[in-house]
């Protein structure tokens, strides 16, 4: 059984001699066991119903006042049965009674057990507990387990373990390992050889490493260890050939010999400036040079990351070791870079922040992701600002139907004071005022009236009443009619008026005592009568005389200028007369006079003013008329006067006929020019003269000029065309243009017209065009082609819709699209909307939706009303006491808003409490068997949170308080009542019991029903525990 020691002591020296890297570790096994790891994703089985409780505190008649309760289940969810929640690690509650095979105890304070922790039969768990150090063992085969070694794939160390010891476990087929916190110490050859694990997560607590301890873990390939590690053993993790990666301790003082043996995949690591002391090659492996092919053994690293200064790395034990090389040996502190950590800041609402970064110094100031120079960045890695954080807003005046809310948001951020203000929009709720009502004159209509009291709109509901006649009314009493007017809206009131109808009116009436008046006498209407009732109504009244209605008269005697005429009157009614004397009319002068003697040419007249009338001489209006003179005429010519001897002529008055002799003087003679005459080709010419055009006589002679004679001219002859005709050759004189020869015409030839081609077609309106070419001269000719008249086309008519205009009937020609007759357009009918209709409630995520759709074309209109509604949570505990491994579903969740819903339950100490929530609100919490806190976080699809903390203690939860339960009740004889106590807190493993002072009066059963029997008084105790309270009941 030592064979394993003594090997493996014996190969490790034959290492260090050679200075080539071996393996120390168990033989491989290739046994692969399937494993099922615990773990927060662990598949459990999801639960149907409600698991039961194991307290009563859900008892349904003790859950009166808490806000949320259990529901009862008729059926029950079996204890071993927990439900599935990936937020929280499942947790045993010790109530399984697994079959173990294996389990004992290694010291006095120190057990350990095997478990099937997949129920497949196979014990795959080894479970260490209890407190203090493990022992150290001579070999592996030492420890109680060895036997179950293949089949171990999960190794669990509690809490209480301090340190594990040499040679403790080779589990070559192990694939997790949970640590308790509080192991300090792992010792030698402890966890060497398994393969199978990919990754290694150290105790957190752990300081020292024993050598060998993860020596040949081939499948791990990322390594980082606690900060609280100060010393790692020789060849701990040699062999571990796929590790890409280590991150060692901030507080790392002291590496072995041969560590990171055969590590080669490992290029660079980083020291912190706490080291102390490196061992020989502890990174050490084969490596070869560049223009060399010889193999080298020493350090595989590219380079080693300090972040110490040269001075202190001088002072490292084990900087001055060396190895071979084709240049010589090489020192370890060679591959030393120097680098500077620049711890990051962060990001702040406003100002971005950084990542840490590394600056490298020996590699020229680049900027590096992490500690071992592998990640090397472009620029420092910088975090944006977060912006503001805010909360859910202080409304400080809230929305109302006209104006809008004020919300003030703060920033949550610690360190920042940022606030800002929001507006809330208007609900458009009205806070309506007592509403009026207003009768029309005559009661037919009411209308009533509702005022807003914030914005004063005003809801206005119009109705036709109901009447109804209680009593009639006649001519002898009043009468009495009832109104009734009811409206649609619920806000307004049935209203009743019972009116007064004023006594009728006689109606039917007569007249009596009436005298007619005549021209000169009164008359009297008459009194008033009712025919009905004989009452008299009324006083008649005095009738005027009419007075004489005179005709025009009749003129018996015409007044003259200076003498009075008469006049008779007739009256119409009683045809009496009266005469009226005439004035005399006086002189009517003329505005002119008139001529009373003709003025002559030689003796004065006279003229006056005349009455137009009589023709009486107006006094002092005669005038003389001054003589007026002859008017001689212009004459008759007895003798007319020549160019050279005087004439003579009679002249006569024109008003009395006298004649005188006058003497005409000669005239001279009247010179006329004798134009020059030219001579032409046949006629002689003639100079110019003068001559008298009175007398004729010659002044000045003309002479005769001879004829020239014609100057010949050819006329050349003109050929005929289709429409003019030609000329024979000719001549002309070139003076005076006479034809000397003449040209004789020769007739038109005429055109030769061809078919003809149409140039314009014609059209439904016009007449198109046939062209004709003359064959000869290529004249041409046109001919109309008659129009052909439009094709009509009815245009059909378009109805009027809700956002389009129609269009009456019209037509159009088919041929070239005239308009015939004009379609005229009918205006849309404009949509016929209903009322707008909620179509989705407001939710947390989005505000009310509502529609209206139009009755006509079926078109739909969206709005969304309001805002979200606010993220809201209550739970039915914020806290809860428990005993260790108590179970409890008291916590629950409601008055979640709307939309919103659970998406998660967790537990921030899995250890302490784990809770099994629902998306219904309900939940199981379980303890686990250790006191402590919890918090457990309900974190809503909103993002909304609710922290609630629970305290698990070692001593049962006791009754502190009792409420809810009635302190009097009044029942009748045989009349039942039931107590809801309600118990703080609500966990409370305290029973409640009930007991009647008087169970002749009353008596009380272990539910809390209350049953009367008989008149009288008792008092019901209801006690948990040390608590009580009472209920006084009386029986009537």
């Amino acid at each position: 059984m030592k064979m394993k020691k003594v090997l493996a002591i014996g190969l490790s020296a034959a290492m260090i001699m050679s200075v080539t890297p071996g393996e120390v570790f168990a033989s491989d096994l290739n046994a692969d066991v399937a494993v099922e790891e615990f773990s927060d994703d662990a598949d459990d089985t999801v639960a149907s119903e409600s698991e039961e409780p194991e307290v009563e505190e859900n008892n349904s008649d003790q859950a009166a006042d808490v806000e949320f309760q259990d529901e009862e289940s008729d059926e029950q969810q079996p204890e071993d049965q927990e439900v599935q929640d990936d937020d929280v690690a499942l947790f045993s509650d010790g109530e399984e009674n697994a079959s173990a095979v294996g389990d004992g105890t290694i010291s006095d304070n120190i057990q350990w057990k095997l478990e099937d922790s997949n129920e497949d039969g196979l014990e795959d768990t080894l479970i260490i507990s209890g407190n203090g150090d493990m022992p150290d063992y001579e070999s592996y085969d030492a420890a109680p387990w060895y036997a179950y070694r293949k089949t171990i794939t999960h190794l669990v160390i509690e809490d209480g373990i301090t340190s594990i010891g040499n040679y403790t476990f080779i589990l070559e087929n192990l694939k997790s390992i949970e640590w308790g916190e509080n192991i300090t110490r792992i010792g030698n050859f402890t966890l060497s050889g398994c393969k199978s694990m990919t990754e290694l997560k150290l105790p957190k607590n752990l300081i020292n490493i024993g050598k060998y301890s993860f020596a040949g873990w081939t499948s791990l390939t990322a390594l980082e260890m606690p900060n609280s590690i100060k010393i790692i053993g020789d060849s701990a993790f040699n062999s571990c050939e796929n590790l890409v990666s280590v991150k060692f301790s901030e507080n790392i003082e002291e590496i072995g010999r041969y560590v990171f043996g055969s590590c080669t995949k490992v290029n660079n690591i980083f020291l912190p400036a706490t080291i102390k002391k490196i061992g020989d090659q502890f990174f050490h492996g084969k490596k070869t040079y560049k223009y060399s092919s010889n193999l080298y053994y020493g350090c595989c690293l590219s380079s080693i990351h300090y972040a110490g200064t040269k001075d202190d790395m001088e002072k490292i034990d084990g900087v001055d070791q060396s190895e071979n090389s084709p240049s010589g040996y090489i020192r370890l502190r060679s591959y030393f870079h120097y680098s500077v950590y620049h711890a990051p800041r962060n990001a702040t609402c406003l100002k971005n922040g950084f990542v840490g970064y590394w600056i490298c110094n020996t590699c020229g100031g680049k900027i590096y992701a992490d500690a071992e120079c592998t990640q090397e960045l472009s620029e420092i890695p910088i975090i944006p600002a977060l912006g503001h954080d805010l909360d859910q807003g202080n409304v400080s005046k809230e929305a109302n139907c006209t104006e809008e809310g004020i919300a003030t948001y703060s920033c949550q951020r610690e360190g920042c004071d940022y606030t800002e203000t929001k507006s809330i929009p208007t609900n458009g709720k009205h806070v309506y005022e007592e509403p009026s009502y207003t009768w029309n004159e005559d009661n037919t209509e009411c209308t009533a009236t509702e005022i807003c009291s914030l914005c004063k709109y005003e809801d206005i509901e119009s109705v036709k009443t109901q009447e109804t006649t209680l009593i009639p009314a006649t001519c002898s009493q009043e009468g009495k009619v009832h109104y009734t007017a009811v409206f649609t809206n619920n806000n307004f009131t049935t209203q009743d008026k019972e009116v007064i109808v004023p006594q009728l009116s006689h109606k039917n009436t007569e007249i009596r005592n009436a005298r007619n008046a005549t021209c000169e006498s009164s008359g009297y209407s008459g009194d008033i009568y009712c025919k009905d009732c004989g009452k008299f109504l009324s006083e008649g009244s005095i009738i005027k005389a009419k007075g004489h209605l005179w005709d025009d008269g009749t003129v018996k005697k015409e007044p003259t200028c200076v003498e009075k005429g008469e006049k008779v009157y007739t009256c119409f009614r009683c045809n009496a007369t009266k005469t009226e004397k005439l004035e005399a009319v006086g002189h009517k002068w003329n505005d002119k006079e008139t001529t009373d003697l003709k003025a002559t040419c030689t003796t004065s007249g006279r003229k006056s003013i005349h009455c137009s009338v009589c023709d009486e001489i107006q006094d002092g209006s005669q005038q003389i008329i001054p003589a007026l003179g002859h008017n001689w005429s212009e004459g008759v010519i007895e003798k007319k006067a020549t160019c050279t001897e005087k004439g003579m002529q009679i002249v006569t008055c024109l008003r009395c006929g006298k004649e005188k002799e006058e003497e005409i003087p000669a005239v001279g003679h009247a010179v006329v020019r004798d134009e020059e005459i030219p001579a032409t080709c046949e006629t002689d010419g003639k100079t110019e003269g003068n001559h008298c055009s009175v007398c004729g006589k010659i002044l000045t002679e003309q002479k005769i000029i001879p004829a020239t004679g014609h100057k010949e001219v050819k006329d050349t002859a003109v050929a005929a065309t289709c429409e003019k005709d030609g000329l024979t050759e000719g001549s002309h004189c070139s003076v005076c243009g006479k034809v000397l020869a003449a040209q004789n015409v020769v007739k038109a030839i005429g055109h030769s017209w061809d078919e003809g081609k149409i140039t314009k077609e014609a059209t439904c309106e016009e007449n198109g065009v046939k062209t004709y070419t003359c064959a000869n001269c290529k004249a041409m000719k046109t001919e109309d082609i008659k129009a052909l008249g439009h094709k009509e086309v009815k245009d059909a008519a378009v109805t009027a819709t809700c956002e389009k205009d129609g269009l009456t009937e019209g037509s159009h020609c088919s041929v070239c699209n005239k308009v015939l007759t004009e379609q005229q357009k009918v205006p849309a009918t404009g949509h016929k909307f209903s009322s707008w209709k909620t179509t989705s409630q407001a939710t947390v995520f989005s505000p009310e939706k509502q529609s209206h759709s139009c009755s006509a074309c079926g078109k739909s209109e969206q709005r969304e009303v309001g805002s979200a509604l606010q993220k809201t949570i209550r739970v039915s505990a914020t806290s809860l006491p428990l005993k260790t491994k108590q179970k409890t579903t008291a916590l629950r969740v409601s008055g979640l808003a709307a939309g919103d819903s659970i998406v998660s339950w967790k537990s921030n100490n899995t250890k302490v409490v784990r809770v099994y929530g629902r998306a219904n609100g309900t939940s199981t919490i379980k303890a686990g068997s250790k006191k402590g806190k919890a918090k457990i976080t309900i974190t809503l699809k909103s993002g909304l949170k609710k922290v609630v903390t629970v305290t698990v203690q070692k001593t049962a939860v006791k009754t502190k308080k009792i409420t809810g339960a009635a302190k009097n009740l009044k029942l009748k004889r045989k009349q039942k009542a039931v107590l809801r106590p309600v118990l703080a807190p609500v966990t409370s493993k305290q029973k409640i019991t009930y007991k009647s002072s008087n169970t002749k009066v009353a008596t009380v059963n272990s539910k809390g029903q209350i049953t009367a029997k008989k008149k009288g008084t008792a008092v019901i105790t209801v006690k948990s525990g040390s608590k009580t309270v009472k209920c006084k009941v009386t029986v009537r």
